[in-house]
């Protein structure tokens, strides 16, 4: 993800050390709307967790995204195979960019 441009609800704080943080349930799998960013990656893994599922997409430079979805055959028609593309989008107003380093 670093280097790509974010759709934001708010201007994000000033400085240089920034860190997003986001729910994995608020991301969705395809393409995004006028009001999404669009980020893509790799898929790991998938974790079976009963009703929702958790993929884990490697985003690049070593970050981690986890996605959660539920576990229906609707949600599941847009998840690759491990090893393959997918591509994710995340509203703007989901998006939240914290100053400062966070754990």
């Amino acid at each position: 993800m670093r280097g790509q441009r974010l759709k934001l609800a708010a201007e994000p704080p000033t400085g240089r050390d920034l860190k997003l943080m986001i729910r994995p349930e608020l991301l969705r799998i395809g393409a995004a709307g006028p009001d999404d960013s669009a980020l893509e990656g790799v898929l790991r893994q998938t974790v079976y967790q009963g009703d929702p599922l958790l993929l884990v997409v490697d985003a690049g430079d070593g970050q981690d995204i986890r996605v959660r979805v539920a576990a229906g055959r609707a949600s599941q028609a847009d998840i690759p195979a491990p090893g393959g593309r997918i591509a994710l989008a995340l509203h703007r107003d989901d998006a939240i960019v914290l100053a400062g380093t966070a754990p």
